[in-house]
């Protein structure tokens, strides 16, 4: 094998490797205490996709869908140009709602 060949298999080893870390998207499912959102709430799920595209369903309905940013552990939804008011901090695994005021709910969060 040519040494310039290694260097390039090991060039793209890396990269894919890079590529890989699933980081925020993902299927989050909600986890409520003692049913704050309602019996049922907790069959709900976000779906974070990789192109920055979010659904959150219950079943088969869809209940909102858009865009979402995630920046500085914190991640925000959108639908068309307008901000949902929905934000969520990631904290050991979990997104937390949070207020407009900066509040954290307590009762409910999403999970994987």
């Amino acid at each position: 094998m040519k040494p310039g060949f290694s260097w390039l298999i090991l060039a793209a080893l890396i990269a894919t490797g890079c590529q890989s870390d699933p980081g925020i998207a993902g299927k989050w499912n909600i986890e409520q205490d003692n049913n704050a959102l309602g019996e049922g709430a907790e069959h709900g799920v976000l779906e974070l996709k990789d192109d920055k595209s979010f659904t959150i369903t219950i079943g088969p309905m869809t209940l909102a869908s858009g865009t979402y940013e995630f920046a500085d552990n914190k991640l925000t939804l959108s639908q068309g140009t307008a901000q949902m008011g929905a934000s969520y901090v990631l904290e050991g695994g979990k997104l937390v709602p949070v207020n407009t005021d900066g509040n954290k709910a307590t009762a409910w969060r999403f999970v994987r």
